[in-house]
């Protein structure tokens, strides 16, 4: 089995298991009755070890005032794990896994964190629930 198909098998356990909706790059997870965020799923290669990049969007740094971009920053110091970064003017959460070495719980924990922590942050940061 390759790492992209353990990888596979294990987000689609994970999945059934707490009701997330998988499409092939991203997961829906639902937050309380009305909310969700989504998390995308980028895989990719760094010196020849497979993985997984997790993240997802707070919003757009367009919106964002430059005294509360410097709080995003503070804001990523405290994270236990992951980290703020900008992807194409998009303010987003991001955490990177080794493809073969995923388990259901680093997964489950990882993408949980995220997209809990994505949505607090886009409220935080920009009053809004868009993603």
């Amino acid at each position: 089995m390759t790492a992209k198909e353990k990888f596979d098998q294990v987000c689609a356990e994970v999945c059934e298991r707490l009701n997330w909706t998988r499409t092939t790059n991203s997961i829906e997870v639902p937050l309380g009755k009305t909310r969700s965020q989504t998390v995308e799923l980028d895989f990719f290669v760094h010196e020849a070890q497979e993985m997984v990049r997790l993240h997802t969007s707070i919003g757009s740094t367009r919106r964002i005032r430059p005294e509360r971009l410097s709080f995003a920053l503070e804001l990523n110091f405290n994270l236990p794990h992951g980290s703020l970064a900008v992807k194409n003017d998009t303010l987003v959460l991001v955490d990177t896994l080794v493809l073969g070495e995923v388990d259901a719980i680093e997964f489950e924990s990882s993408a949980n964190f995220l997209a809990k922590t994505g949505d607090q942050y886009e409220l935080t940061l920009f009053g809004v629930d868009e993603n």
